[in-house]
């Protein structure tokens, strides 16, 4: 069965209209990988107020009412296109619900994602499109599978329409007070253990992977640990009563926009293996900009949401015996104040040494990938992670704890000299991070063993090709 496919792709965010982490990434490119395939498919997400639609080109396409048990709301729809491909992207707006300074966080999300839940099929009919599979994402995206099992099972253009649901973090899963049923109209009688409900609450994870007819996960590694009660956050013993559905399939990257040798942001600069004294100017640029002492010094960088989920309660532990090192630390993200002060004391007490930038600067996450000699990320659980395989591709060497897809990914160089592109670690006392930064850094300092990990790193493939192949295999085997 070879015919070209009719997809629908949900998600809450996509590059380069909305971010907040690694969901965007993969909801532009995979995509683009899948229409470059020949498949049909678009896009649907929130039109938030962050997204300029006069810079995006959107156009207004029409708009319905939503009902909202008791009373209506009207989506607008708008459509732009994205890339060469020219992927149809249709914006759900409503200034009720998306109108706000952020994505996500606000007391009423429940209420704004079953609106964009209920406005999804509604939209579909609106313009008459019938696709072969509706492709959710996350928990945002949920309730859209037992709505269409449910509610549109009869609909003369969604009935019968197959869903995937792809859990990106099982960690975050929307949970909602059970009084939201009569907003949803799914009927109460899908509120039980074996439906919606979750102690009591609407759980529109638990309802994606409930409803949906293959569920898939960001990593291989990923979707073995969330069948265990350690990773699986409440929904374990479900996963693994679904495991014949659950498909882990490793992120790509999008090596145009990932690419050292033709990187827009690194000063002019560009490099590759053959080029790699570039990479010292870059590092010599940056640690100016950041007013970093000038030196040979290894650069270890970190981009990341400063949570617990990235491990820096570990880090936070060890951090004074890193710095003990001959070494010197820049970090780029937002996330929970008490890291931030963390991090703000570190840099008081070792001066010249520790580069701290709170906020989203998309230009300096490649200057950091592309000067960084290391990569830090010592997640106590990663679904798939992206910037340990962006690392890989810019020689920056990741060093990581093996766990999701940093696991999949990362080959530590210690246990496996002739492919190793990486170090790892897998206890999370704190300890073992030490132990690792160390073995790094005692490499970096022999040059000829440093640059046989550099090339088993740069030689790494993660594209996307593969990984949007098996995406389209998991949807024809669900027709």
């Amino acid at each position: 069965m070879n015919q070209n496919l009719k997809v629908v792709f949900v998600t809450g965010e996509c590059l380069p209209f909305a971010k907040t982490g690694g969901l965007a990434d993969v909801s532009s490119a995979l995509p683009r990988t899948i229409a470059a395939m020949g498949h049909q498919i678009c896009i649907f997400l929130p039109r938030y107020r962050q997204i300029n639609q006069n810079e995006h080109g959107l156009r207004y396409v029409g708009d319905f009412p939503v009902n909202m048990g008791g009373f209506n709301e009207t989506a607008i729809l708008k459509r732009t296109y994205l890339g060469p491909e020219k992927v149809p992207v249709y914006f759900i707006d409503n200034y009720r619900y998306f109108d706000r300074n952020s994505l996500y966080g606000y007391a009423d999300d429940a209420e704004r994602f079953i609106f964009f839940c209920k406005a999804l099929p509604e939209a579909l009919r609106f313009m008459g499109i019938r696709p072969d599979v509706i492709h959710c994402n996350d928990w945002f995206t949920g309730l859209i599978p037992p709505l269409i099992k449910g509610v549109y099972h009869s609909d003369p253009v969604l009935g019968g329409v197959s869903t995937v649901f792809s859990i990106h973090n099982l960690a975050y899963q929307g949970t909602a007070p059970k009084e939201y049923m009569d907003m949803l109209q799914l009927g109460w009688e899908h509120f039980h253990t074996n439906g919606v409900e979750f102690y009591d609450a609407i759980n529109p994870m638990k309802a994606g992977i409930v409803y949906s007819d293959a569920i898939s996960t960001v990593s291989p590694t990923y979707a073995r640990e969330i069948q265990t009660p350690e990773f699986g956050v409440g929904l374990d013993g479900l996963l693994r009563s679904r495991a014949n559905s659950l498909w882990g399939i490793l992120n790509g990257v999008d090596y145009v926009e990932w690419n050292p040798a033709a990187d827009p942001h690194l000063y002019g600069l560009g490099y590759d293996l053959e080029n790699f004294h570039a990479k010292e100017e870059i590092k010599s640029r940056l640690l100016s900009d950041l007013h970093l002492l000038p030196g040979k010094e290894p650069l270890i960088g970190m981009v990341s949401r400063l949570v617990n989920q990235k491990g820096f309660d570990m880090l936070g532990a060890v951090i004074h015996k890193i710095m003990q090192l001959p070494v010197k630390l820049v970090v780029l993200g937002t996330g929970q104040p008490e890291y931030e002060r963390m991090f703000t004391s570190c840099a008081e007490a070792y001066p010249g040494r520790i580069s701290c930038n709170f906020t989203f600067n998309n230009t300096l996450s490649h200057r950091i990938e592309a000067a960084s000699d290391m990569f830090l990320m010592p997640s106590r659980y990663e679904p798939c992670g992206l910037n340990q395989i962006y690392s890989l591709r810019y020689g920056t060497i990741p060093v990581v704890r093996s766990t999701g897809g940093l696991a999949d990914t990362v080959v530590d160089f210690n246990s496996n000299q002739e492919y190793g592109n990486g170090f790892s670690f897998y206890d999370t006392h704190g300890d073992y991070l030490v132990d690792a930064v160390s073995r790094a850094v005692s490499c970096y300092y022999d040059p000829m063993t440093w640059m046989r990990i550099v090339a088993n790193a740069m030689n790494s493939d993660f594209s996307w090709e593969r990984s949007a192949g098996l995406y389209v295999e998991m949807y024809r085997s669900i027709l």
